[in-house]
Formats: C-alpha cells, sequence, structure tokens
C-alpha cells in the first residue's frame, strides 16, 4: 500500500458526500463498542464502493504500519455514503473518515461487480465503476448493487462473525 496520511478520529467528525474521496480511510463504531476499519475503493452511481479490514480494535487509532499489513476482512460493498458520512442517520454507529492513502486497485478488485436491472436489461458495474451489459447467466452470481447503510453494515459484521465461530 501507499503512505497513508492519518489525522484521526478527533479531526472530522463528519463529511460531507462531496468531499469522500477514493483513498479515504475510515473508522466507525458498532454496538459492541469497537471500532472496524476500512478504505472507499470508489464512487459509484449508488454510493462509494468500500472493503472494510479484519483489524478490530478498542480504540479508533490506526497507524501507516499497521495499514500497510492490514487485509479485507469483507468483499467490496457499496456504503451509503450520504447516511453514514454526512446525515450520519443512525445513532447506533458513528462513521468517520480518519485518513487518505492512493488506492492501489488489486486484480481482485478490478474484476469485481455488482449487478442491476431488469431481466433482459441486466447491467454489471465493477468496484471501479466501469459499466458493462450482462446476461442473465452472468448476473445470478453477482452482488446486487445496493447501498448499504449502518444497520445492514452490522448485519453483515453479525453473518461473518457468526460464520467464523463454526
Amino acid at each position: 500500500m501507499n503512505k497513508a496520511n492519518i489525522w484521526g478520529w478527533s479531526k472530522k467528525t463528519r463529511t460531507t458526500l462531496k468531499n469522500i474521496k477514493a483513498g479515504d480511510i475510515f473508522c466507525f463504531t458498532q454496538e459492541n463498542e469497537s471500532y472496524y476499519f476500512g478504505i472507499i475503493i470508489s464512487k459509484i452511481i449508488t454510493g462509494h464502493v468500500a472493503e472494510i479490514f479484519k483489524t478490530i480494535k478498542k480504540d479508533p487509532l490506526l497507524t501507516p504500519i499497521e495499514l500497510e499489513h492490514i487485509e479485507p476482512l469483507t468483499d467490496p460493498i457499496v456504503l451509503d455514503s450520504y447516511s453514514l458520512f454526512d446525515k450520519k442517520t443512525d445513532p447506533k454507529g458513528e462513521w468517520r473518515i480518519i485518513g487518505h492513502q492512493e488506492v492501489t486497485p488489486t486484480d481482485r478488485i478490478k474484476n469485481y461487480y455488482f449487478a442491476y436491472g431488469t431481466p433482459e436489461s441486466w447491467t454489471k458495474v465493477s468496484a471501479l465503476n466501469v459499466t458493462e451489459d450482462a446476461s442473465e447467466h452472468e448476473i445470478v452470481s453477482l452482488p446486487p448493487l445496493t447501498p448499504l447503510n449502518n444497520y445492514k453494515v452490522s448485519n453483515l459484521l453479525r453473518r461473518i462473525q457468526n460464520q467464523s465461530d463454526k
């Protein structure tokens, strides 16, 4: 990963939608009082594509050295960035941009797609916002192009935790 600029939890309590950029490093809380981290990969039609990292801490501090060795916990997801970072509509989770680094897309990211549309008119959108027509056969295995709010991210994290507990 590229050199990161981390300014921390306290500097920016809110980031407007227009100021969220690819490479922004974010931190968020959940009801279990842990801090989770992730990175914005790109902006797409319904929000921002992001990865959530495996690192979970009891404080919102993330160092550039930790960031160099961090691994994704989730596949790329689409965040409802307006409700999470700008309007902050869910009091059960606090989301903040805490730093920035340039994004270097991996093959995994370049080849990750979301699907939307209707029969006879399917479209797939890559995590890097490349749009292509898609067949019925292709879209069956693709996640929907649906932005996740705090509630849906919490459910996703619970599912991942339950799978790892088995």
